[in-house]
């Protein structure tokens, strides 16, 4: 009877060893991230983490998740893990849900275009979906119906998605309600008073976002082109060109500026016919109400400022001086 007794603990014991070895032991893992699907039962789980070689036993994985209550409460998305990594540490990730958060920052100036490479390179959108929704668009926040072409709507500032749960739709959701409270909400009594209307402003502030650098010149650069428009002049403004072509980079030629395009402000008078980048509250507010200036013309001082001239003789000199022009 005694050696009955004997065998029965070490049989115990064994299996106690057993079971703190799967469970405690860091095993080197398959994949450094797992997708957990929404919806997903405790045997999808341990199916999907036994075929990432996340664990070594599904059947230890589902009797210690019941153990430590763990399949109650999972939470979808993306799972990061160590190049080694133990049973309970696992269970303790799905426990406290933490699922990958992913930072995106989006600068000034970006376009459409620009925001969907990088959400694309991150993994966090299908880019065909997100342009669709981006040019097509039917959203409306709180009140506020925004345009189909979301182009200058996409609030530049600091996000965080969740791989994998995270969409297309909610991604563009989360941008539009920071427009809506930085702009339509924050600047609600400067655009009350503007003779200007919103689509006008967002126009004319992403045009100001690609040609100013420093933030003192934003009202002087807005007050320059709304005075061409007064006077029935082109905007003459190269980054409405280069949004024309796609061309960022190198100079623009004299064929680019004869470019036939809706978007060129040398051949189109008036604003183009939507913003050309998302700009920040800066080249918003400048936009809002600008001040009168009596400047036409400004040019670049390859320093982050400008020259600004009233007559045409005078920019011509300054074109000489700081472009060699």
């Amino acid at each position: 009877m005694k050696i009955l007794t004997r065998i029965i603990i070490f049989i115990i014991l064994g299996v106690a060893v057993v079971n703190i070895f799967f469970v405690f032991y860091p095993f080197k893992v398959g994949e450094k991230t797992v997708f957990i699907p929404p919806n997903s039962n405790a045997v999808r789980v341990a199916m999907i983490l036994k075929e990432s070689a996340e664990i070594k036993s599904q059947w230890h994985f589902l009797v210690m998740g019941q153990v430590f209550k763990v399949f109650n409460s999972i939470r979808a998305g993306e799972y990061e893990f160590t190049e080694r990594v133990s049973m309970w540490t696992i269970l303790r990730k799905l426990a406290r849900g933490e699922i990958a958060i992913c930072r995106i920052t989006i600068p000034e100036g970006w376009t459409v275009q620009d925001i969907c490479d990088l959400l694309s390179r991150e993994k966090l959108v299908d880019p065909k979906k997100f342009l669709a929704l981006a040019n097509d668009s039917n959203y409306v926040i709180d009140d506020f119906k925004f345009p189909k072409n979301l182009e200058g709507y996409l609030f530049p500032d600091t996000y965080y998605f969740t791989k994998g749960t995270s969409t297309e739709n909610s991604i563009i959701g989360q941008m539009l309600s920071q427009f809506k409270k930085k702009v339509i909400d924050g600047l609600r009594k400067e655009l009350s008073e503007s003779k200007y209307s919103l689509n006008k402003i967002v126009t004319m502030a992403s045009i100001v976002e690609r040609e100013a650098i420093v933030d003192v010149e934003r009202p002087i650069i807005a007050g320059v082109f709304y005075k061409r428009l007064k006077i029935g002049m082109a905007l003459q403004s190269d980054p409405t060109v280069r949004y024309a072509l796609s061309k960022y980079k190198g100079a623009l030629t004299m064929d680019d500026i004869r470019t036939r395009s809706a978007f060129n402000t040398y051949y189109h008078p008036g604003l183009p016919p939507h913003p050309i980048c998302n700009p920040g509250v800066a080249s918003i507010k400048a936009s809002i109400n600008p001040p009168s200036v009596d400047y036409l013309y400004f040019v670049s001082k390859r320093d982050g400022t400008h020259f600004f001239s009233k007559k045409y003789g005078e920019h011509k000199k300054a074109k000489r001086k700081y472009l060699g022009t």
